[in-house]
């Protein structure tokens, strides 16, 4: 068994002591750091759930409007004249498009 002197075991016990300060110290420092990220992480939960909720309303107020201008367009472009039935039709893909979308409009994703 080796014997220490008493300048050596005061050495030894002040280095595990030093140790231990500096384990703890970086402990503490990622539990702090851990946690301000988990605050932060909150913070954009809430963030991004008002968000949400106004798209949500946002999609709501407008599908109604969004169906009803396909409607309109629809209506306006037939009464002009400029959608007929026909191959001399001057806007096919507008009438595709408005024939297909009347009945989904509500549907759409946005």
């Amino acid at each position: 068994m080796d014997c220490f002197s008493g300048e050596e075991a005061f050495d030894k016990v002040l280095e595990a002591l030093l140790d231990s300060h500096h384990n703890a110290r970086q402990a503490t420092e990622r539990q702090s750091d851990a946690e301000m990220r988990a605050q932060q992480a909150e913070r954009e939960t809430v963030s991004l759930q008002g968000r949400v909720y106004r798209l949500e309303q946002e999609a709501k107020n407008a599908m109604p409007k969004f169906a009803e201008l396909f409607r309109a367009a629809g209506e306006c472009l037939g009464a002009a004249g400029l959608i007929k039935d026909g191959a001399d039709d001057p806007f096919p893909r507008l009438k595709l498009a408005l024939d297909a979308a009347r009945d989904y409009c509500d549907d759409i994703p946005f």
